[in-house]
């Protein structure tokens, strides 16, 4: 199994040279930026694998799959843009509040940065016209055919063991 991803990978790589896309469209972007990043996860999995230290693969392919079904949602809808945009910005608007408002050492730089409330104000209201247009955060999962494999990846990661996220799974010694 690991050769087949090893081959997989180069592959996917190789190609990726002969992707055209307009960097002028959001949608195109992104299909681009979570394509790329399925790769250096797969490459991540093949060399941790490799090197025997398979206690990340798991995480990582489990982050691989999220970017999978996100890639299948936005390729399947044009829209699907909204809601990722609206996880950005309401994942960014946590981090921010929680800089504001506690002495958290990692997060207290936030409030001291240039234009802190103006950028606030700005990713506050565009969330809020995402909500407005019911285009708010969801869960890739809810929208697509992969709620099963969600649910599963979301109780424990090992559930997917036995064909995915072992080493045994990708070792070509596994029987």
């Amino acid at each position: 199994m690991l050769e087949f991803l090893k081959k997989l990978h180069n592959e996917a790589m190789r190609l990726l040279s002969q992707v055209k896309f307009d960097k002028r469209v959001e949608q195109d972007r992104l299909v681009v930026s979570l394509y790329m990043s399925m790769m250096e996860q797969a490459g991540s999995i093949i060399l941790l694998v490799d090197r025997l230290k398979e206690a990340g693969v798991s995480a990582i392919f489990r982050s691989m799959l999220e970017a999978y079904v996100d890639l299948k949602n936005l390729t399947n809808d044009a829209g699907y843009v909204d809601h990722l945009n609206a996880k950005y910005y309401g994942e960014w608007l946590k981090l921010m509040r929680a800089g504001r408002n506690s002495d958290n050492a990692f997060l207290a730089g936030l409030k001291d940065e240039t234009e802190f409330d103006k950028h606030f104000g700005e990713m506050e209201a565009k969330l809020a016209d995402l909500i407005k247009r019911k285009r708010g955060p969801l869960d890739g999962f809810r929208n697509s055919r992969w709620q099963a494999s969600k649910m599963c990846i979301g109780r424990t990661t090992t559930c997917f063991a036995p064909m995915h996220t072992t080493t045994s799974a990708l070792s070509s010694t596994a029987t």
